[in-house]
């Protein structure tokens, strides 16, 4: 009987994952200029961020922000998250929206992790 080894890729683990409502009482505890935001279009999310900074007196205009086009993530978005992501160095990524949102920001960031500039 042959024998099957499955491979994975190495990949450095992240070193914390926080989902869901507290993710936004995380948020507060950032220096928001070392952060990333990759975004949804949807107005919810908006007005969580805007609510999430509001005793620090920072609105969304603030943040270094990129928003996802309509569509699951293709090629393209995804290089304009990886080129936000060079340009803006940050120190931590957060992405809010539906799946695709959280896709296309995991994919941009596993680029430039492949890709370093």
């Amino acid at each position: 009987m042959a024998r099957l080894t499955l491979r994975f890729p190495s990949v450095k683990p992240i070193p914390e994952v926080v989902c869901a409502s507290g993710a936004l009482g995380c948020l507060r505890e950032l220096d928001h200029y070392s952060v990333l935001f990759f975004l949804s279009n949807a107005p919810v999310v908006e007005r969580c961020i805007n609510r999430a900074f509001r005793k620090q007196q920072v609105s969304i205009l603030d943040l270094e922000t990129i928003y996802k086009e309509p569509g699951e993530p293709s090629l393209e978005k995804i290089g304009k998250g990886f080129e936000k992501i060079v340009k803006t160095t940050p120190r931590y990524v957060c992405a809010i929206g539906g799946g695709s949102t959280l896709d296309w920001a995991k994919l941009s960031v596993r680029s430039a992790m492949d890709n370093p500039a």
